[in-house]
């Protein structure tokens, strides 16, 4: 895992910032190497980049890797985690962040066309996911283990 920052000049743009995937989807569930993504984050922070962990399935990361959803969060200046992948629910997402940063993010949601009306049903089943799902994780590592996946050819 590395990180490229571009300083910007001229002619291009600085690194506004860097994202984290965790885990990688098309890798088989791969959960990155923590210290390698706080190297990465440390580096970042330190050049006055921003951090994002795109955390759809952060919750398989704590069960995959043992370490705490905290810790990983702690490597970000913001996180985005799903409650429809791993954790039960029918749909949803959550970004996590400093208040005026989570208010850009849903300012700019709503004038991409995402401004639900009942979205207190999609809280009930996310938190009926994070209360629950989590706990099912493993399980579904281990029949996860049982499944390979196809060869890209």
């Amino acid at each position: 895992m590395s990180a490229e920052l571009w300083p910007g000049d001229d002619h291009s743009p600085r690194s506004a910032a860097v994202v984290l995937e965790i885990t990688h989807a098309t890798l088989g569930g791969l959960v990155p190497d923590f210290s390698a993504a706080a190297e990465v984050s440390h580096r970042a922070r330190a050049n006055g980049t921003a951090v994002h962990i795109d955390g759809a399935r952060l919750f398989n990361a704590q069960v995959a890797s043992g370490i705490p959803v905290a810790r990983w969060a702690a490597l970000a200046d913001t996180v985005t985690f799903c409650f429809a992948k791993g954790l039960g629910a029918p749909a949803g997402a959550m970004v996590v962040g400093d208040a005026q940063t989570v208010e850009r993010a849903r300012h700019v949601r709503k004038r991409l066309g995402g401004a639900m009306r009942q979205t207190g049903v999609l809280a009930a089943a996310g938190k009926v996911g994070l209360d629950r799902g989590v706990g099912l994780l493993a399980d579904d590592h281990r029949r996860a283990r049982c499944w390979r996946m196809p060869s890209r050819r």
